[in-house]
């Protein structure tokens, strides 16, 4: 990293990662001359892929193989949505089988609904379009 001209001298520094299994996280100061500092940091971190902690017989502090320990929102959100979905189909799946004795396509619920909603999301995407774009007449169209 190239930093400031200081009285005509040039600061510069320059740290170089080296994997280190034992987890000793300390920075050694290889060199400094001439406005140059030079650190060598010998961390667990730039390992990449290995291996994150050393085996000392702790299972409370082992890595979790990739796993994350949370999501992003939109990911749970998109989570949450899906399970919705597949509960209301289900329930309803099973509800107007039971209530209503309904066999095959009629077994999806509100079925005329699901029909027209490709055709409702394309019109509303045409009204959005138009808004946007400046070409809504407004009032009274021609069908």
């Amino acid at each position: 990293m190239d930093g400031q001209v200081v009285n005509g001298q040039r600061w510069s520094t320059e740290i170089l990662f080296v994997c280190d299994k034992s987890n000793d996280a300390s920075p050694k100061v290889e060199r400094f001359e001439d406005g140059h500092l030079k650190i060598r940091w010998e961390v667990l971190a730039a390992c990449g892929g290995e291996s994150k902690a050393p085996d000392n017989g702790d299972d409370s502090k082992k890595p979790n193989d990739g796993a994350k320990d949370g999501g992003s929102f939109f990911g749970t959100l998109f989570t949450i949505i899906l399970v919705v979905f597949i509960i209301y189909f289900g329930v309803g799946m099973v509800y107007n089988y039971l209530q209503n004795g309904y066999r095959g396509l009629d077994l999806i619920p509100h079925r005329e609904f699901w029909r027209e909603f490709p055709y409702l999301c394309i019109d509303f995407g045409r009204y959005v379009w138009d808004r946007v774009s400046g070409r809504s007449r407004g009032g009274y169209s021609v069908v």
